[in-house]
């Protein structure tokens, strides 16, 4: 439902779009907060495995495109789930963590995909860089993007691109 514009459904609008009873969705889930944590982990598995893996072969500016080409892709399918989390997720500690843990694995595909590049900078700069970069990669860059900014979908990934190009040179 949420996908489908539906930014926090109650629990009777979740029963009648499944066709079941109010009663039937609570003996499913032990509340709200459970119910959502087990949609958005739904949701993250999904995405996971429908999601085409970055080669961490190829010129740079071949993998960037890639990257930006899946990252973009993602961000759109996972926006309306991320919103409706980010308004429980201060107060939902197994949330936080479910968003979190998809973050995480996120960052470590920018890693496996960039590893070479990485490899070749100091200390310092190499956690500063991959940061920027895990950044730039990220939902919230997006959605900043896409939401606040009103970007097209093209313009969106075309800044991306730019900013890791900058960031990777």
């Amino acid at each position: 439902m949420v996908d489908a514009g539906v930014g926090s459904p109650s629990a009777r609008e979740i029963a009648q779009h499944a066709g079941v009873g109010l009663r039937t969705v609570f003996d499913r889930f032990a509340d709200m907060d459970d119910l959502q944590l087990t949609a958005t982990a739904e949701k993250f598995d999904r995405l996971a495995v429908a999601t085409p893996v970055v080669p961490d072969t190829g010129s740079l500016d071949h993998r960037i495109d890639a990257m930006t080409a899946v990252r973009a892709t993602l961000h759109e399918e996972v926006t309306a789930v991320r919103l409706a989390a980010q308004r429980q997720e201060c107060c939902f500690a197994a949330l936080r963590a479910l968003v979190d843990g998809w973050d995480h694995r996120c960052a470590l595909d920018i890693v496996r995909v960039f590893g070479p590049e990485f490899t070749a900078m100091s200390g310092e700069r190499r956690d500063n860089v991959g940061a920027a970069v895990e950044t730039a990669w990220s939902w919230s860059y997006w959605n900043q993007l896409r939401q606040r900014r009103s970007l097209s979908i093209d313009r969106s990934a075309s800044i991306v691109s730019c900013a890791v190009r900058a960031l990777l040179r």
